[in-house]
């Protein structure tokens, strides 16, 4: 029998993280390009808690996230800069939404 272990690579791949940042919970979009990938809700929210996720789930990829802008400010976008990874925040009137939203 041959044991064959294939290891995750996406290299040259884009994972693109939408964030819904709370208080006391994230709730985080993942895409591969415009392909839906996930969403889960990170309880207690942090930066090295979703960039270890990242790194174990799709290693290799170039990652980006977005976020609202609000009551948090910018520490962040700045937390996610010191690891690499391009981060915005944006502005909540911008965001678009669906025709299920009011």
């Amino acid at each position: 029998m041959t044991n064959l272990a294939e290891k995750l690579d996406f290299s040259g791949h884009t994972i693109s993280c939408g964030i819904d940042v709370h208080l006391k919970s994230w709730t985080v979009s993942l895409y591969l390009g415009r392909q839906y990938l996930k969403s889960f809700v990170q309880s207690p929210p942090s930066v090295d808690g979703l960039w270890n996720f990242l790194l174990t789930n799709y290693p290799k990829a170039r990652y980006e996230c977005a976020y609202e802008s609000g009551f948090c400010g910018f520490w962040i976008q700045r937390a996610f800069a010191v690891r690499s990874i391009s981060c915005i925040a944006v502005n909540a009137a911008d965001v678009p939404r669906t025709d299920k939203g009011t």
